[in-house]
């Protein structure tokens, strides 16, 4: 059985790959090699020792290629798997006009169970509610909003990347504003599964709140 809850935390991952998005948009187009073929050897053997030590402290007792082999699964099977299975299942129901998205955000706050979608997708392919099996940002989109939403929300997700990719480019390349949008790239390239609560979840939106506060606070040392 494929587990698509999440088989490893993979935060530590996603935190070190931002930081490389990071060190690209600091040093990128100084002349300055960021990634090199040693570097490459280290990232990937760190990500492969992560992976295999989180999965004997959860209790996995697996061996590093068993676990290497099930982790390469489900990024290149078993989220495609589980997008198509999910469109299959939202395909016939009506048009929910958005009401799964606000509920899926109102589930930040406490108290508030949100969308229960992937559960129920997840319970329909292997008979649980446990775990979770969200649909692809695409099939989201028409489940919440038909055609029209898909047409929606990949324009205005156009024009947010861009204006937020016009921004960086706009300001002083620091280290603090560098490191802060390349966590903030990397986690729009990484979004293609649920809802947008996604960029809530991987504090898309706390990063955006901190770069409010990294242009006030030099506004008013200038000032």
């Amino acid at each position: 059985m494929i587990r698509l809850d999440g088989i490893w935390p993979t935060y530590l991952v996603f935190a070190t790959v931002s930081i490389v998005f990071g060190l690209f948009l600091l040093f990128i187009g100084t002349g300055i090699k960021i990634i090199n073929r040693k570097m490459l050897v280290a990232i990937f053997g760190a990500a492969a020792l992560y992976v295999f030590m989180t999965g004997q402290y959860q209790g996995e007792g697996q061996g590093l290629g068993e676990v290497m082999f099930l982790s390469l699964r489900r990024i290149f099977f078993a989220q495609q798997w589980a997008g198509l299975e999910a469109f299959r299942y939202i395909y016939d129901r009506p048009i929910v006009w958005f009401h799964e998205w606000a509920e899926s955000i109102a589930g930040i706050l406490p108290g508030n169970r949100g969308s229960t979608l992937a559960n129920e997708i997840h319970n329909v392919m292997f008979g649980s509610f446990g775990g979770t099996a969200p649909p692809t940002v695409f099939g989201s989109a028409y489940y919440n909003g038909g055609f029209l939403g898909i047409v929606l929300f990949f324009s205005a997700a156009g024009f947010l990347y861009t204006g937020i990719y016009a921004r960086f480019l706009s300001g002083p390349r620091t280290a603090s504003r560098a490191m802060t949008y390349g966590a903030i790239f990397f986690y729009l390239t990484t979004y293609f599964v649920g809802s947008p609560k996604y960029l809530f979840d991987n504090g898309v939106i706390t990063l955006l709140v901190l770069l409010l506060i990294y242009r006030f606070t030099r506004r008013v040392r200038l000032a």
